[in-house]
């Protein structure tokens, strides 16, 4: 007996060793576990090196730069006492992944290694990467939670050792037959045993209760008899919750049955571990919460205990479920867009093809397939070399994109055109070692981009014949213009000549003595034969413009004088028309321009000449307006140039939108009825223009119907440095009454201009008042219809300077008159100097 207790002892001083031992053990997995978990928080699950490569493609440094240093600690906490007990092989190929990141720079990333051609560039995939750090934490996880179970096994039979302990210490006092020394001595050894395994129960009860992770320990019937804080806090529920508590309480009905045959299972296969077995949890909420199970067990002297061990799993199901929606998203796509897929693998070369592919080849499923046959068998021969120098090239150099364009060969013998683009993946001496793409189906663009380089050999083809058969036309259509250009010339030299003859001889008939009816006919023949040397002249002018022959010869000219030339040349038609003809002249005019007197002269004469022929029928009377100035708009004018601006504004039938957008066309007229009022051949506007182009000028046009008719015309001249100025003011008065405004305003320009003292009067009592303060010689300037006037000069002995209207006989003219419609300003001037001379009688024009 006392060899027993002696035994018994020995088992009980052992078993405080173990206690003691036990102590060590659960504070080196308390510091493990610590340490796993501030690795899991720098790491993020796993999840950094992908937060760190989103970071630097987003340009974000900050972030990028802490990260960096969560990476950087958890390379060290990889090296602390506390990550010492896990495997080496595992902490080392971390802390080398971590280690690749850490020491990373912008400039040298290449996603597929080998990018661009640079040798030096270091080679990552952070996809892989990112899983690999994932596998190698959740072995870590394992790793802990096996040594976690170990420990909750040990803990248990720790606590069966206690009951053991205690029966024995009461087996020990009924025994009351042992020797007293022996029995005090063992009674007292034993008391102290007992409270010892009282204390160390006590404390295997909180070790169950702080076992790190989801832990629970139950019996077979699923009473729950130990849970670990972890799982308090995951369920919700409170420590004490669990110590009446059964499985059957924290699972939903439906999986009651099924976690029954998973316990029952390991524990009568005693196959090892079961792991990896989801099903739900049911929170203190009812909330259920995916978990993935882990079993356990050991044998007590009650029976077998199983030890349940829980991860959680709801960012794994989010994850998966994510990864779900991409690759449905991504399947879609292909099925949309009719793309065919294909993998090559370099280091097996093996390649596979996607559904979509092998349906665009007419390939069906379920054979076995060599993926680089089938591929080499189906590009078409004739394209056959140059894909395979292409991809060569490709493989040999340091490029990551690949494209090309051949014909794929089907099963059934048709040809498809395709465009094969891929992406390289490349290690770290730029050797290729797999490669993805896809082929793209663009027959129907190839047979239209042959359809239309056959269309467009075809449209050369017949531009080419049709060019040559314009240049051939061109040929002919100058030679013609040629042949009528001569014909023209000698035709208008031919006519030209009889023409004046017969024009000279009429003026030489028409002062000879004839009778009325004679006078008349020879004025027909006059004026026919001007018409038509004017015509002559017209389509002459037209031919030279059209072929761009004519030349511009600019020579110096007195501007206004010209005008007035030009104006003077019509006047008699004017009177004869009873039509009214203002010439206005602005003061900023230049007196002598640089400009092509002749072209000059046949733009004027038909600008005028349309104004007088569309006015005459004008009521109450036809107005002829020219307005000579500066254009407003000097911009772009080089220097010793200015722009001028020539105004003819008639008061005529005026012309519609329509007809204005045509007006410059050759043989374009306003009226083209049968019955029109007006003659002319079209071509007169046709001409100016051209001249007015020519010159580097623009004509433009304003009227409507009903309404006044603007023609205007812009042209640049040269101005020479030196002008003509009236330096001293006139040594003579001019006393003015004019009634119409036009004529007034006219002859107040050209008084103005020349420096003469101008008085204006309404009244002969003005008149008076302004004589009487004059201090100089006075001329009165007035209509020859205004007889009031006339009588009051005549009675104050005063001279007066009469505007007469121009006689309708060329033989009634007289120099010594001044007349109006038009009023020459020239001859204004050389009446008012010879009446400061006195030179003419009191009264001219009378």
């Amino acid at each position: 007996m006392v060899l027993i207790t002696v035994t018994e002892a020995t088992r009980f001083i052992d078993a405080t060793a173990k206690v003691d031992n036990a102590t060590k053990v659960v504070a080196q997995i308390q510091i493990q576990e610590d340490s796993l978990f501030a690795l899991d928080a720098l790491t993020n699950r796993g999840l950094v090196i992908k937060e760190f490569m989103d970071a630097l493609n987003a340009g974000d440094l900050f972030v990028s730069d802490s990260i960096r240093a969560r990476l950087t600690s958890a390379r060290q906490l990889l090296l602390s006492e506390g990550m010492l007990g896990f495997p080496k092989d595992i902490r080392v190929d971390l802390w080398r992944l971590l280690g690749v990141y850490t020491s990373f720079e912008l400039n040298s990333y290449s996603p597929n290694a080998g990018v661009g051609g640079q040798p030096n560039l270091i080679p990552l995939n952070p996809q892989v990467d990112t899983q690999t750090l994932i596998r190698d934490l959740q072995s870590l996880r394992a790793q802990q939670k096996k040594w976690v179970n170990d420990l909750a096994t040990q803990a248990l039979g720790s606590r069966h050792l206690n009951y053991t302990q205690s029966y024995l210490v009461i087996f020990l006092i009924v025994l009351g037959f042992v020797p007293l020394f022996g029995g005090i001595v063992t009674s007292r050894h034993f008391a102290k045993e007992h409270q010892q395994l009282l204390n160390t129960r006590e404390y295997f009860n909180r070790l169950i209760s702080s076992l790190p992770g989801l832990v629970l320990l139950t019996t077979r019937t699923g009473e729950i008899i130990g849970a670990s804080k972890a799982v308090s806090a995951f369920l919700g529920h409170s420590p004490e919750w669990y110590q009446q508590a059964t499985i059957a309480q924290i699972l939903p009905k439906r999986f009651w049955q099924q976690y029954q045959l998973y316990s029952q299972n390991h524990l009568e296969t005693k196959s090892g571990m079961v792991k990896g077995r989801e099903l739900l949890l049911l929170n203190a909420d009812g909330k259920e919460l995916p978990v993935e199970l882990y079993f356990g067990d050991f044998e007590t002297a009650e029976g077998d205990v199983l030890v349940v061990s829980f991860r959680d799993v709801r960012e794994q199901r989010a994850l998966y479920q994510r990864y779900q929606r991409v690759q449905r998203r991504f399947d879609m796509a292909m099925t949309a867009s009719r793309d065919g897929l294909w993998d090559w693998d370099l280091t097996t070369n093996e390649v596979l093809f996607s559904a979509s592919w092998l349906e665009m080849m007419g390939i069906l499923g379920g054979h076995p397939l060599n993926g680089l046959v089938v591929f080499e068998d189906c590009v078409f021969p004739e394209d056959r070399p140059r894909v395979k120098r292409e991809l060569d090239a490709f493989l040999r150099g340091r490029d990551v994109l690949f494209r090309a364009e051949h014909r794929l060969r089907c099963r059934d013998g048709s040809v498809r055109d395709v465009v094969s683009r891929a992406c390289a993946q490349r290690d770290g001496n730029g050797k290729v070692l797999r490669m993805v793409g896809v082929h793209s189906d663009v027959t129907s663009f190839k047979e239209v981009e042959r359809e239309v380089l056959r269309l467009n050999r075809n449209l050369e083809d017949r531009v080419r014949l049709r060019t040559q058969q314009l240049e051939n036309a061109l040929v002919s259509a100058e030679a013609a213009n040629s042949a009528k250009a001569a014909f023209l010339a000698v035709m208008g030299h031919e006519i030209r000549t009889p023409m004046n003859g017969v024009i000279g001889m009429t003026d030489l008939l028409a002062k000879t003595t004839l009778d009325r009816e004679q006078k008349m006919m020879v004025d027909t023949v006059r004026r026919s034969s001007q018409s038509l040397l004017s015509t002559l002249d017209h389509i002459l002018d037209y031919v030279a413009l059209e072929s761009e022959s004519a030349e511009i010869n600019p020579a110096e000219l007195q501007f206004v004088e010209f005008v007035e030339g030009v104006v003077d040349s019509v006047g008699l038609q004017v009177a004869k028309n009873k039509q009214r003809f203002i010439l206005h002249v602005e003061p900023d005019l230049p007196v002598i321009v640089i400009a092509d007197a002749a072209y000059l002269r046949k733009v004027l004469g038909n600008l005028i000449d349309n104004a007088i022929k569309f006015s005459v029928y004008a009521a109450p009377h036809g107005l002829i307006r020219l307005h000579l100035g500066l254009a407003a708009d000097q911009s772009g004018v080089a220097r010793g140039q200015q722009r001028l601006e020539i105004k003819v504004i008639d008061n005529g039938i005026g012309i519609s939108s329509e007809q204005r957008s045509q007006l410059f066309e050759p043989f374009v007229q306003v009226e083209t009825s049968r019955a029109r009022r007006f003659g002319g051949t079209g071509l007169g506007l046709a001409i100016s223009a051209k001249i007015v182009k020519l010159m580097g000028g623009q004509i433009t046009l304003d009227s409507d119907p009903g309404s006044d008719t603007c023609f205007s015309v812009q042209i640049v001249v040269g101005v020479p440095e030196t002008q003509v100025v009236v330096e001293e003011p006139r040594r003579v008065a001019v006393l003015a009454s004019i009634p119409d405004v036009l004529l007034r305003n006219a002859v107040d320009v050209i008084l103005a201009v020349n420096r003469y003292e101008v008085h204006w009067f309404e009244s002969l009592a003005e008149l008076s008042a302004k004589v009487e303060g004059l201090a100089l010689p006075g001329v009165v300037l007035a209509l020859a219809n205004n007889q009031s006037v006339q009588d009051y000069c005549v009675k104050h002995n005063l001279k007066m300077l009469a505007l007469s209207e121009r006689p309708r006989d060329k033989a009634a003219l007289s120099v010594d008159r001044v007349y109006t419609d038009p009023l020459l300003p020239s001859a204004l001037l050389r009446a008012l100097e010879r009446e400061q001379r006195g030179l003419s009688p009191v009264v001219s024009g009378a």
